[in-house]
């Protein structure tokens, strides 16, 4: 299912939904201070490492950088990020941006460093920052897999509080989270739906892809009589096509029992979905 909103694959809020000029956000920020005892330098190991080379092969040359690595701080290597990002040249802004949101201290500058950072990959997939493509998709699925491994640090590190999640920035990478997940799964079925060899497989894989982070990001949990809602959940996440997809994945695959399960997670009154479109279609669906 392509869908066509705001929250597609990685039409980052930077471009469409976050607040206003976040691409060259040049508003005030608190000062990053250069190297202590308790705040490691940027260009160290651990927060200088570049995407992994599969994903970014055809931009080697301009991922070699010794530019930012001269940086006593985040601060002096987010301005060169974003020059090079107003110049278009995203494959040496985005592991630029990346040191910046994985660097300590924390700042405001770390959650737009990382959203920054997406945007570029973005754009060295797509020529632009309008949606990625299905068709794009699945011919870098290496980039997609590099940012599904990336994202869930750049969310523990920058959305570690209570208060840090319900900002708007973490928001985002919620989104993008999701939209990633769905990503991965549409390949799956896709793969399924063109006949591969193993589709029955593949679209069970398919199946487990969606329902993973259904259980994640948009299980509720009952507690006696009332349910909270998981962590970094929000309204918009499109919980529904989640399990919806699932549903239609494991049905194709032949998995009876689990795509009755997905149904059920789907129809649970808990989970707050029972009365979507996508709902009362499952419940009118037979599943072999």
């Amino acid at each position: 299912m392509t869908l066509d909103r705001c929250s597609a694959l990685l039409v980052l809020t930077v471009v469409a939904c976050a607040p206003a000029n976040v691409p060259t956000k040049v508003t005030p920020e608190p000062a990053v201070e250069a190297e202590t005892s308790h705040a490691p330098a940027v260009a160290s190991p651990v927060s200088a490492t570049a995407p992994p080379a599969q994903c970014f092969d055809p931009f080697a040359n301009d991922v070699r950088d010794d530019e930012t690595a001269a940086c006593a701080n985040s601060a002096c290597v987010y301005e060169l990020a974003k020059s090079r990002f107003r110049s278009k040249h995203y494959a040496k802004a985005a592991p630029a941006f990346r040191r910046v949101a994985l660097a300590e201290p924390r700042t405001e500058t770390s959650a737009y460093a990382a959203l920054l950072y997406l945007e570029c990959a973005n754009r060295l997939l797509t020529g632009g920052p309008q949606k990625m493509a299905d068709a794009a998709a699945a011919a870098r699925p290496s980039c997609i897999d590099e940012m599904n491994e990336t994202l869930p640090e750049l969310l523990a590190h920058v959305c570690k509080t209570s208060e840090d999640e319900r900002s708007e920035p973490c928001n985002v990478l919620t989104r993008i989270e999701a939209d990633l997940a769905r990503s991965r799964a549409e390949h799956l079925v896709v793969r399924a739906d063109k006949g591969e060899a193993n589709a029955s497989a593949l679209y069970r894989q398919g199946g487990d892809a969606y329902m993973a982070f259904f259980d994640e990001r948009c299980a509720f949990v009952r507690h006696k009589k009332k349910t909270e809602a998981p962590r970094r959940w929000t309204a918009d996440l499109h919980c529904d096509e989640m399990a919806y997809n699932a549903m239609k994945a494991y049905a194709a695959g032949g998995v009876t029992d689990r795509a009755l399960a997905a149904r059920a997670a789907l129809l649970n009154p808990d989970n707050r979905l029972e009365s979507t479109a996508l709902a009362k279609r499952a419940a009118a669906t037979q599943i072999p």
